[in-house]
C-alpha cells in the first residue's frame, strides 16, 4: 500500500493540471522509491470528464503510473457504501450523504473524499494540488512541491505544510478595492477590529499584489506568514483521519480547518518557496460572467460570517488546547462540538451587521465606480442585504453539520480502511471502472 497519494479536486476541464501533477506523483515516487498513486476527484457531471477519463487512461499506460479517477457517480456509490457502513439511522445516513456529496460548491468537499480515498490505501500523507494551477519551472527543471513538503512533514510535530500561488492574483474584493481602499477596509474591520487602516493596507497589498508576483530561486521552509498559505499547494500527514474538512457550500476558506485547527492548539503551520504557477480561464480572470462574480463575492461575505464564529470557538480551542486534539489520532469531538455551540451563541446576534456593512459598503463603492464594475458591486451589494438572513443561517448551520460530521467521521474513516477493493473497482483508470 502506498504511504503517500496525490490529488486534484476539480470542477473544470483542467488536461495541463493532470499531466502535471501526474508527472509530480511520478517524480516522488522516483526520489522515496515507492508508489505514489495520483488521484483526480471531480465534483459535477461534465461533458469533459470522458477527456479526462482518456487522458489519464493513456498517460498511466505510457508512463507505468498508478492512477485513480473518482467521477461523480462513482463517488455517489462510495460514499453511500461507507456512510451505510458508518450510520444505523436512515437519517443520519441522509445527513451523511449530503454533507459528503453537496449539491453546491463545497472547497472542503473534495479534500474529504480525497481523504477517505487515502485512509482506503492506507497513505499517511495527502498532497493537493488545485486544477488551475501547474509547477514553476526552475532552470531546466520543473520545481515540484512534494519534494519540499515531503522533507518538511519529517519534522518533529509537522503536519502540514504548504505554499502560495505566482501568476494570477486572487479576485477577493478586486472590484471594491478598485473603488477605494476605504470600502476594503470597512470589510477587513469586521475580522480585524483591532488592525490600523495602515495595517489593513499593508495586508491587502501583501495578499493581492506581492504575493503573488513573488517567486523564489531557492528552497526553503519557514513557519507560515499570517494568511499566506493556500489550501492548493498543500500536504498534510495524518490529521486528516482525525479532523475533517468543513463541508459547507458556497463560502470560501472551508478547506482550511485542519490547518486552522493546528494553528489553534499550538503545532506549526509552515510555508515552503516552491510555490506553483496560477492562472483564471479568460472568463473569471475577465470577470464577464457577472453572475459567477457575484457568486464568489457571496462566498466571501459568507466567509466573513464564518470567521467571526471561528475566532470564537479558536479562543476556546487555544485555551485548553490538549482537550480538543491529541496529535495524531484523538480528538474530543463533544467538546469541540460544545465549544463551537457555544461561540456560535455568542457570535450569531452580530452576524446580520456584519452583512449589513458588507452590503452597504458595495454599494457605496458602486456609487464612486461606472460601468461593468458598478453594475456588480451593485448586484453583490443587494444579493448580500437581500440574503441575510439565508448568509447567517446556512453559516450557522455549517458548524452543527461540522460537529455532526466530526462526530461521524472516526466511524467513516474505519469504513473507508475497509475499501480499499471497491477503490480500486470505482476509481482505478483502465480496470473496470464506474462509467
Amino acid at each position: 500500500m502506498p504511504k503517500r497519494l496525490l490529488y486534484v479536486p476539480t470542477h473544470r476541464r483542467c488536461p495541463e493540471a493532470i499531466v502535471s501533477y501526474l508527472d509530480e506523483s511520478l517524480f516522488l515516487a522516483r526520489e522515496y522509491g515507492e508508489e505514489i498513486p495520483f488521484l483526480l476527484v471531480e465534483s459535477f457531471p461534465a461533458d469533459w470528464i470522458p477527456e479526462h477519463a482518456e487522458l489519464l487512461g493513456r498517460l498511466s499506460v505510457e508512463r507505468s503510473a498508478r492512477a485513480f479517477h473518482l467521477i461523480p457517480e462513482g463517488r455517489r456509490a462510495y460514499v453511500r457504501a461507507l456512510v451505510e457502513a458508518a450510520a444505523d439511522e436512515p437519517a443520519d445516513r441522509d445527513r451523511l450523504e449530503r454533507l459528503l456529496i453537496p449539491e453546491g460548491v463545497s472547497y472542503g468537499a473534495g479534500p474529504n473524499i480525497a481523504a477517505l480515498v487515502a485512509v482506503a490505501l492506507d497513505a499517511q500523507v495527502l498532497l493537493r494540488r488545485d486544477s488551475d494551477t501547474r509547477p514553476m519551472p526552475r532552470g531546466e527543471v520543473l520545481a515540484f512541491p512534494g519534494e519540499l513538503e515531503l522533507r518538511a512533514l519529517a519534522g518533529q510535530g509537522v503536519y502540514f505544510v504548504a505554499s502560495t500561488y505566482v501568476g494570477d492574483p486572487p479576485l477577493d474584493r478586486r472590484d471594491l478595492l478598485s473603488a477605494g481602499p476605504e470600502f476594503v477596509r470597512r470589510i477587513e474591520r469586521e475580522i480585524k477590529p483591532g488592525l490600523s487602516d495602515r495595517e489593513i493596507d499593508e495586508l491587502l497589498r501583501e495578499y493581492l499584489v506581492d504575493e503573488p508576483a513573488r517567486g523564489y530561486d531557492s528552497d526553503f521552509v519557514t513557519p507560515d506568514r499570517p494568511g499566506s498559505v493556500e489550501m492548493g499547494v498543500s500536504c498534510v500527514k495524518e490529521i486528516f483521519r482525525t479532523v475533517p474538512e468543513m463541508p459547507l457550500t458556497e463560502m470560501l476558506g472551508s478547506d482550511f480547518i485542519q490547518r486552522n485547527l493546528l494553528l489553534a492548539v499550538g503545532y506549526p503551520v509552515l510555508f515552503h518557496s516552491r510555490k506553483v504557477y496560477h492562472r483564471y480561464d479568460e472568463t473569471r480572470r475577465g470577470r464577464s460572467d457577472f453572475s459567477a462574480a457575484v457568486r464568489y463575492a457571496v462566498r466571501d461575505l459568507r466567509y466573513l460570517l464564518f470567521w467571526r464564529i471561528w475566532s470564537e470557538l479558536a479562543a476556546l480551542v487555544a485555551a485548553r488546547p490538549e482537550d480538543f486534539w491529541r496529535p495524531p489520532g484523538e480528538v474530543d469531538a463533544e467538546r469541540f462540538g460544545a465549544a463551537a455551540r457555544q461561540a456560535v451563541a455568542r457570535q450569531t446576534p452580530s452576524l446580520p451587521g456584519v452583512a449589513a456593512e458588507f452590503g452597504a459598503a458595495h454599494l457605496a463603492a458602486a456609487a464612486e465606480t461606472g460601468g461593468d464594475v458598478a453594475a456588480r458591486l451593485n448586484a453583490i451589494g443587494t444579493a448580500a442585504l437581500d440574503g441575510t438572513d439565508r448568509h447567517v443561517a446556512e453559516v450557522v448551520d455549517g458548524f452543527a453539520d461540522y460537529c455532526f460530521l466530526l462526530e461521524h467521521w472516526p466511524a467513516l474513516v474505519a469504513a473507508a480502511s475497509r475499501s480499499a477493493d471497491l477503490v480500486r473497482a470505482l476509481t482505478s483508470v483502465g480496470e473496470g471502472r464506474l462509467g
